[in-house]
């Protein structure tokens, strides 16, 4: 699709939409044009890292969560969703490391114990 590059949300429209065919690098490009024009809006980066997830790119998925922490420093799902995708990867410490991070920041994050949980019961802690 051709469209003017400044418009913001068509990136996100078509991205969405493109997300719900399977069509996950669309989905991915469209969601990076996004990125370059606004950087602040968070879901962007969780559909974004979603995408990766879905075509096996996790350092890619990684290295966007990471990215959104500059504008979203104390994102509890944003580190969730780190430590999901290094759990992916198998580096049960940094995946531990960032779901630690989430509690620290919300102590009463249930998602977040309990996949630290999980951690503890893979790596036998």
């Amino acid at each position: 699709l051709e469209f003017a590059l400044n418009y913001v949300q068509i990136h996100v429209q078509v991205a969405t939409v493109c997300s719900k065919l399977g069509k996950w690098q669309e989905a991915i490009e469209n969601y990076k044009n996004y990125l370059k024009i606004d950087p602040i809006f968070e879901r962007t980066y969780f559909r974004l890292g979603k995408a990766y997830m879905k075509l096996g790119k996790y350092k890619e998925a990684e290295e966007t969560y990471i990215s959104a922490l500059k504008w979203h420093p104390e994102s509890v799902n944003m580190f969730i969703k780190l430590g999901a995708v290094c759990y992916k990867q198998k580096k049960y410490s940094d995946a531990e490391k960032f779901y630690k991070k989430a509690i620290e920041i919300k102590p009463e994050s249930k998602h977040a114990l309990e996949r630290l949980k999980i951690i503890y019961e893979k790596t036998k802690k």
